[in-house]
């Protein structure tokens, strides 16, 4: 640095390169939106679309005063589309259902 010029030229002695900053990740997206339709044979298929190719674990309560969510199975949804269903061949005359994906 010239204090006389107030200039400074570049040194080839000192050069340094900052790192790349991380990758950021990416973010949830919105839950999926569940579809709830009862087939003929009496089976209910749960069905719904995603963002992400993401794991959805289906849950179900026959009972809204329980808090004890059972497992229904998993599905992944489609990579191209988003879509994923799931069949509950159980039967039961009612039933709340719930997507919990997995992150």
């Amino acid at each position: 640095y010239d204090a006389a010029t107030n200039t400074s030229e570049p040194s080839p002695e000192i050069a340094f390169t900052l790192p790349e900053p991380p990758p950021q990740p990416t973010p949830p997206g919105p839950p999926p939106t569940l579809q709830i339709k009862l087939l003929d044979d009496g089976s209910v298929l749960v069905s719904g679309t995603d963002t992400q190719p993401r794991t959805h674990e289906i849950q179900y309560l026959d009972n809204l005063s329980s808090t004890n969510w059972q497992t229904l199975g998993s599905v992944t949804a489609a990579a191209d589309t988003g879509y994923f269903e799931i069949a509950d061949t159980n039967g039961a005359p009612q039933r709340f259902y719930r997507s919990v994906t997995q992150q």
